[in-house]
């Protein structure tokens, strides 16, 4: 995961040019939602500004940061569910068609299920994201674990911050930066800081990767090891480059795979910050992409 920066207002803007009078006529489905006490439309609108987060995102998933083919591919997620709250995990986690399912234990609470559901985020701009079929559909769908307690409605996710989210939403800057709680070893994702350093940033990252399935799935495990093979090459060409328009290209190249709109960003940027503080240790991770990519055939 990594963050993609936008300002409310600038979102806002977004939203209107696309869609004039969206804003409009979810403000008063809100309303009639708070009035009511709950989630209660036969159909959302929503889908109806979903390129302003497909674009925003550059054709990735927010989660996984899967890049994706046409908007049919990726769903408009509530970040916050919009009607009731599932509790998470189950029994066992994840699904078997991503991974080979196991028992979560945690030595803290995920939160209990919530029958009401959080009605008043159904429309909030920054209670969304573009998310694959995998992340939404099979693992986010309903859940939305957290470290306290449920909260009373508001409109506002700042609002709710009390109940310390354990997912990660990464639009815009309402929440801490995913790449400030979650790096990578190798294609590996794991929590930047450690329980004793920062207990809470600690548990969020832990969660997130585990409930996005984040080191199970093979399609993004192998996508990591074809970027950090590709990478090390250009981070060497670049020190090793003997003319300036040689070493122009490799910037270019090792700038380009580390932007946001490359597929696995943050495991890249991991990357090449690690090949520049522990050569060592980068150039393992490297030899094992390596590895990875020869046996799945992916050269």
């Amino acid at each position: 995961m990594i963050r993609y920066n936008i300002s409310l207002s600038d979102l806002e803007q977004r939203i209107d040019v696309c869609k004039p009078d969206w804003r409009n006529r979810a403000a008063n489905r809100t309303t009639s939602f708070k009035a009511a006490g709950k989630y209660d439309e036969t159909g959302g609108i929503w889908s109806e500004i979903k390129k302003v987060y497909i674009d925003l995102q550059h054709n990735k998933c927010a989660y996984c940061e899967r890049p994706l083919e046409g908007s049919m591919e990726l769903d408009v997620e509530h970040f916050r569910p919009k009607s009731s709250v599932k509790k998470w995990p189950p029994s066992t986690w994840p699904p078997k068609s991503l991974g080979i399912p196991k028992v979560l234990t945690y030595g803290f609470s995920t939160g209990d299920a919530w029958s009401e559901g959080y009605y008043l985020l159904a429309y909030c701009l920054t209670n969304y994201a573009m998310a694959c079929k995998n992340c939404n559909s099979v693992l986010k769908s309903n859940y939305f674990p957290i470290a306290g307690n449920r909260e009373t409605q508001s409109d506002n996710p700042i609002d709710l911050k009390a109940e310390k989210p354990l997912l990660i939403y990464p639009i815009g800057e309402v929440d801490d930066d995913p790449e400030y709680l979650i790096k990578f070893d190798g294609i590996v994702p794991v929590p930047v800081k450690s329980a004793e350093d920062e207990e809470y940033g600690h548990q969020r990252a832990k969660i997130t990767i585990d409930f996005f399935a984040l080191t199970e799935r093979e399609a993004l495990r192998q996508q990591r090891a074809e970027g950090i093979f590709l990478l090390g090459e250009w981070l060497q060409k670049f020190e090793n480059a003997t003319t300036a328009s040689d070493k122009t290209l490799a910037e270019n190249i090792i700038s380009a795979m580390t932007s946001e709109r490359c597929s696995q960003a943050n495991c890249l940027r991991s990357f090449k910050k690690l090949f520049y503080e522990n050569r060592s240790k980068a150039l393992l991770f490297l030899k094992e992409a390596q590895d990875y990519v020869i046996s799945y055939g992916l050269v």
